[in-house]
């Protein structure tokens, strides 16, 4: 663990505020979250952090859950992470409160990634599933980056979509993949549904429509090889898993693969609470607390130790066994595993 220490090998996710602008159809902030007053991590602890483990890290995410441009001074944070030079960093955000200061700030301190998350190619569509939002707005911004990085002759940060894939969007894939083609976007990435139970939301997996989405996605990928554009989508159905009514024929094995989180990911809430997976429960699996204590000391604690042991033993944890990344066998099989209201509250709390 010394020797690694010398070398660039963590992964790092950090929410720099527990708050977002959007009340999406999908999303768990929905819950107990939106009723917790907000908690934005202060500058000081946030370079306490940052000298600490930016020089080891290999990736830098700055918002994970949360929308980041609700932190009013989100650029000196830029700032400060522009000092350690990490290879890659990525911010995620729903652009509705993308401007020319943010935009400048990104370009500045060298951020490799802005993944804009929007669902839809159309104005209906994209409002009914991002609740509070507003198509065009988006749009705009969007363009105003591309603008600006044209002007400053800069490549970076990287245009990247993601796209939730649902019953009410999956229509409009295929066309998605022309706009952001017309948005001259980098790359674009669909994942499925993940349906929080709480939300109700079951219907709009597309569990519920395996054939149709097949076809879909078949033809999105058409349309993408002509576009020329570069896209991460989940691979097709095995219908074969499914009954005449569209219902899986049986439950779920898991198979683990190979994930690193135990050995090189850190997650860390806005109040520097740390666990190494976001999916994670903050009451079992809460490592440290950067407030308190040292990256030395979260990192070769009881916690991180522990699940190492298991993993290296395969043995591991419930919430790795329902991994919306990881998981089992078929991707049917694990993406669409329901969560319950408990779950997705132990998870949410390591922001509150």
């Amino acid at each position: 663990m010394k020797t690694a220490h010398k070398r660039r090998f963590l992964r790092i996710f950090i929410d720099l505020n527990n708050k977002c602008n959007l009340k999406c159809r999908m999303c768990y902030f929905q819950l107990d979250l939106k009723k917790e007053p907000p908690v934005i991590m202060g500058l000081g602890l946030f370079g306490k952090i940052a000298s600490q483990i930016f020089p080891k890290a290999l990736s830098v995410n700055l918002s994970c859950a949360a929308e980041p441009f609700l932190v009013p001074n989100y650029p000196d944070y830029l700032k400060r992470t522009k000092k350690y030079a990490v290879p890659e960093t990525t911010i995620v955000t729903n652009a509705t409160l993308l401007n020319e200061k943010i935009i400048a700030s990104l370009m500045n301190a060298n951020i490799t990634r802005l993944n804009v998350s929007i669902d839809g190619a159309t104005k209906k569509t994209y409002e009914e599933i991002r609740k509070g939002s507003n198509f065009e707005k988006v749009l705009r911004n969007v363009t105003l980056l591309q603008e600006m990085k044209k002007k400053a002759g800069s490549k970076t940060p990287y245009l990247c979509f993601d796209y939730a894939l649902m019953r009410s969007t999956i229509n409009e894939f295929p066309q998605f993949l022309c706009l952001a083609k017309a948005l001259e976007a980098d790359s674009i990435r669909a994942s499925h549904l993940i349906p929080f139970k709480s939300l109700d939301i079951m219907d709009e997996s597309l569990v519920n429509c395996p054939d149709k989405a097949n076809k879909i996605l078949d033809e999105a990928r058409n349309v993408a090889k002509k576009l020329k554009l570069k896209i991460e989508v989940p691979p097709n159905f095995n219908l074969k898993d499914f009954n005449d009514k569209g219902r899986k024929k049986r439950e779920s094995s898991f198979n683990k693969p190979d994930c690193r989180v135990p050995f090189e990911s850190m997650y860390i809430a806005s109040d520097g609470r740390v666990i190494p997976c976001v999916w994670f429960s903050i009451k079992d699996w809460c490592a440290g607390n950067f407030r308190n204590e040292s990256f030395e000391k979260i990192w070769e604690g009881s916690v991180y130790k522990k699940l190492r042991k298991g993993f290296n033993h395969s043995v591991y944890t419930k919430y790795c066994k329902n991994c919306p990344v990881y998981g089992s066998d078929n991707i049917e099989n694990y993406v669409f595993k329901e969560r319950i209201r408990e779950d997705i509250v132990n998870i949410a709390s390591f922001c509150l």
